[in-house]
């Protein structure tokens, strides 16, 4: 791509010009994810750092302002290097930006490898950057060729959560998809034989109701076994293990306080089935109280 200079006239408007339009915003498109993994896992950050919904969506926040700042360096590279070599720059960043977080052993790290890697060394590279090299290479019809390639940032807002979202269901472990196989396998050879009969099992609406009275009787029992809610806020370390469910004069524990926290945060989460805001606000707030008392 670079023996081709946009200064020829002959080079404007050009199939060529259109080429580099795509592979702009494919590349544009693929340097988004960074913009937006954060906002998928935003309950995963809220469990694993003990954070409620607010605390949980910084990240995305500080990725928006490294991405604002890294779109001036990123401008730099360009003017100086050309645009090869901050793209290059750009998907190592992001590569080393999701496997450090993913090593993150707690939530500062985790928000410096977003906000710095991802963001600002990052995506960056692929937004203001492609906009500045595809304008050199039309006239004509620059500002479609813009239009287009500022597009990638949102096609990847399209694109990239619902694959970040795709995964297995709970319960569903490598043992038991090797012994599904087995079983598709032995059926298929002609080892096993099935025989359907006719389905004796209670019509949609009857089970939606039977779940529905069953989930009544969940959450009735989670309320029962939560216990009572403190009236205020938690204030003091006995308060805190209290709604953490230790009892009294324990000393649980860094790792087990934060094992109990994921525990009673699954239940109580408002996300869940058997979610409780005040519940979970009280978790939060405990977690916070212990994460201060340690410190000092």
């Amino acid at each position: 791509m670079s023996q081709v200079s946009a200064d020829h006239p002959d080079a404007t408007d050009s199939p060529y010009s259109w080429f580099r339009l795509g592979v702009c915003l494919i590349l544009s498109t693929i340097g988004g994810v960074g913009l937006w993994s954060s906002v998928v896992v935003l309950p995963s950050i809220e469990l694993e750092f003990g954070l409620d919904r607010g605390g949980a969506s910084f990240p995305y926040t500080a990725t928006m302002i490294g991405f604002a700042l890294g779109g001036v360096l990123m401008g730099r590279l360009v003017d100086r290097f050309g645009i090869a070599i901050p793209v290059i720059m750009a998907a190592t960043m992001i590569c080393a930006g999701y496997v450090l977080s993913s090593f993150a052993p707690n939530f500062w790290t985790f928000l410096a490898c977003q906000a710095v890697l991802i963001g600002m060394l990052g995506s960056s590279a692929t937004f203001g950057p492609m906009v500045a090299d595809v304008s050199h290479w039309f006239l004509k019809r620059r500002g479609l060729a813009i239009a287009i390639v500022a597009s990638g940032n949102y096609l990847a807002g399209a694109i990239w959560p619902p694959i970040l979202q795709v995964r297995l269901p709970d319960g569903y472990d490598p043992v038991l998809l090797r012994k599904a196989l087995g079983l598709a396998l032995a059926l298929d050879s002609g080892a096993l034989r099935m025989v359907l009969e006719p389905s004796h099992h209670p019509t949609r609406e009857v089970e939606h109701a039977q779940l529905k009275a069953e989930l009544h009787r969940l959450r009735a029992a989670v309320q029962v076994l939560a216990g009572d809610r403190l009236p205020n806020a938690v204030r003091t370390k006995d308060e805190a293990h209290f709604v953490l469910g230790f009892p009294p004069n324990s000393r649980p524990g860094a790792a087990e306080i934060k094992a109990r926290y994921r525990q009673l945060a699954t239940i109580h989460h408002p996300d869940s089935d058997t979610g409780d805001t005040a519940r979970m606000a009280l978790l939060n707030q405990a977690m916070s109280f212990m994460r201060a008392y340690d410190k000092n």
